[in-house]
């Protein structure tokens, strides 16, 4: 499975209860959009997470932002 996919597994298994089909649209297009470079996934990262801050939870959006660059830094080092 390649970077993009696994990042958009993370967001779909932790937004599918809480978040509407257009938002989990929204936020999975942010990753998909960035080129499979570090800088570039970790600003869509921080891109979701600040969506998810700001219409969800701010709380989650951390926890997901946290997730999501750990996820990165993993797999492009």
């Amino acid at each position: 499975m390649d970077i993009k996919s696994e990042l958009k597994s993370c967001i779909s298994e932790r937004l599918e209860s809480v978040a509407s089909p257009i938002f989990m649209k929204k936020a999975l297009v942010a990753i998909e959009e960035a080129p499979d470079e570090r800088e570039a996934l970790t600003a869509a990262a921080d891109k979701v997470g600040k969506m998810v801050s700001l219409f969800i939870n701010k709380e989650l959006g951390k926890e997901i932002y946290k997730k999501l660059t750990e996820k990165i830094e993993e797999e492009i080092p």
